[in-house]
């Protein structure tokens, strides 16, 4: 089963100066349970693919289709409940509330989907933090981590929810070799789990890594590349 299907996506960002196409007719689909790379030089438009994704923004043109559902034209309430509910997300710079405690942080997203009691909440919370080894940092504010053990966090952040796919932005982008490597491991073990990830990178050690690879030049798919060697073998 597809989890993403796009076609025909193109994205146009319009300026009184002039049109740039960040994506010029992308289709691809995202089996469920696979582990997909997507790299390119800059401006090639790898994070717009990503926001495009993540319903953090919308396309100019074509459909996408999010766990068999068309979800193109939904409104801006609507992305953001299918954000919360199916999508969960990795960024490079962490983005967790230095004002929240780690187990606050985490259990956030499960907060804002108003149907779980507080009991249900905190055992997702846990669960979450457990997965990714970080229970015993639950009262620790961000600002008290290292940048692995943050990334870590943010990473229970995305699980807390069972989303559909996991969406990572360059993941390792601010952390050392070690905890690169660190983060790396974690994913390729929620692979191995039957989560389904996203991943932009720049980092070809973690690109081969991948089962597919997506090759994006100036807005277009340039190839498209099954590896020999994913994530489960990491």
């Amino acid at each position: 089963m597809n989890v993403i299907e796009l076609e025909q996506i193109n994205k146009v960002f319009v300026t009184d100066e002039m049109d740039t196409h960040a994506l010029s007719q992308v289709s691809l689909q995202v089996m469920q349970g696979e582990f997909v790379s997507i790299t390119g030089p800059s401006g090639c438009g790898k994070s717009t693919l990503l926001s495009i994704l993540g319903l953090l923004d919308t396309c100019s043109s074509g459909v996408y289709k999010l766990n068999g559902s068309d979800v193109t034209e939904l409104n801006a309430t609507q992305r953001a409940q299918v954000r919360n509910r199916d999508i969960g997300f990795i960024f490079q710079s962490f983005n967790l509330i230095p004002e929240l405690s780690v187990f606050d942080n985490v259990a956030l997203p499960l907060i804002y989907q108003r149907r779980l009691n507080q009991q249900e909440i905190k055992q997702k919370a846990m669960y979450a933090l457990e997965k990714v080894n970080m229970v015993h940092r639950l009262k620790h504010y961000p600002g008290q981590l290292s940048g692995g053990q943050q990334q870590r966090v943010a990473v229970a952040r995305a699980l807390s929810t069972d989303p559909k796919v996991l969406l990572a932005d360059e993941p390792t982008g601010n952390l050392d070799s070690a905890n690169g490597a660190a983060v790396m491991e974690l994913l390729a073990a929620l692979h191995r789990e039957g989560s389904t990830i996203c991943m932009v990178t720049h980092d070809e050690r973690y690109t081969n890594l991948a089962q597919r690879n997506i090759h994006l030049h100036d807005g277009r798919i340039a190839t498209l590349a099954v590896k020999t060697k994913s994530a489960a073998n990491f």
